[in-house]
């Protein structure tokens, strides 16, 4: 064997040997539509064995030669375009992760990979990454969904799609995930992820424009003198040509500093966000105003709110498509 293939097929070794994950954590999904459902939860092995006997395998085939390109290709990690990660945050210990299926078949099931960071930009994973897995998540495309893992250590996240189910039984499995989680781990910085997350901010002003139901205006009143909670009026305008049979909308809750209020337990994917609606039966072309007795808390000064769902008589529905990343970029602060 020459010097320079012992040097190549030594450095491989190493680096197998050092990037390998001791038996990361699995997690329970808990899986978001209108009610929160728990998912099961299941172990991922380590791939460390398997890419040192592939590595040897490769070695054996031919001492003489150098390693081939489909042995460097099996120490990549290849992710999938099929399922992608369009958001993932911290909140309350728990991890919420938005995938979004960008292909044209309907997914089943999915698994997720992910790693979390503190503050300052360090690691705090124990064994490099922990995966969740979410069943009967029944993704059509071009739909999202949002999915949340408890048990959280850190401040940000990285996550990446590790497994598929699809419609059909088809199935696949990313290979080589903890060389994505030590490359995460190497290359994150808490700059480059902030820079990343304002690219969110152009879909969370979409969210506030829909071709169907306008709010007209809102308005916080105080009208029970037993009550310091306030009321929620406000008027919406069908744009559709069909008549609206429900509604949901998104509402964020703040204090006189601009800073979120708590509303728990009405909560959901923040600390300050509720949801109000219902039956309105508004006819195309119509405007009506609808009112939600004492449903502020007390402490809340300000607040924001967006069309979340709209449901029509004849059983069609409209989902907003940039939900998740309005509440991400509006959470924090009332400006």
């Amino acid at each position: 064997m020459s010097v320079k293939s012992k040097i190549m097929l030594v450095s491989m070794y190493l680096c197998v040997a050092v990037t390998g994950c001791s038996s990361p954590t699995s997690n329970d999904a808990y899986e978001w539509t209108t009610e929160l459902n728990e998912q099961t939860s299941e172990q991922t092995g380590t791939s460390e064995v398997v890419l040192r006997s592939e590595l040897s395998e490769a070695s054996s085939e031919s001492e003489l030669s150098e390693p081939s390109l489909e042995t460097k290709q099996d120490l990549m990690f290849e992710p999938t375009s099929d399922l992608m990660v369009s958001l993932a945050y911290t909140y309350d210990n728990n991890v919420f992760i938005v995938v979004e299926n960008t292909c044209d078949r309907a997914i089943l099931d999915y698994k997720i990979a992910y790693t979390e960071f503190d503050g300052n930009g360090f690691s705090v994973t124990t064994e490099t990454y922990r995966t969740g897995i979410v069943n009967a998540a029944n993704l059509i495309s071009g739909e999202k969904k949002i999915s949340s893992f408890y048990d959280s250590d850190g401040k940000y996240v990285a996550a990446t799609v590790v497994y598929i189910k699809y419609q059909g039984d088809e199935e696949w499995q990313a290979e080589n995930i903890d060389l994505w989680a030590d490359n995460v781990i190497d290359n994150f910085s808490v700059d480059n992820h902030k820079n990343s997350m304002e690219i969110l901010q152009e879909k969370a002003v979409l969210a506030e424009k829909n071709d169907y139901l306008q709010i007209v205006s809102t308005n916080k009143k105080h009208t029970n003198q037993f009550s310091n909670n306030d009321d929620f009026q406000f008027t919406l305008s069908n744009n559709s040509e069909n008549t609206i049979e429900t509604v949901k909308i998104c509402i964020l809750e703040f204090d006189e500093n601009g800073l979120a209020v708590s509303t728990s337990p009405y909560d959901r994917f923040a600390k300050n966000d509720r949801a109000v609606g219902g039956t309105i039966n508004l006819v195309a072309g119509s405007t009506n105003t609808f009112y939600s007795d004492l449903f502020f808390e007390p402490e809340c000064s300000n607040y924001k709110c967006v069309v979340q769902e709209i449901v029509f008589a004849d059983g069609t529905e409209w989902h907003n498509p940039y939900i998740y990343e309005w509440i991400f970029c509006n959470k924090n602060q009332y400006e």
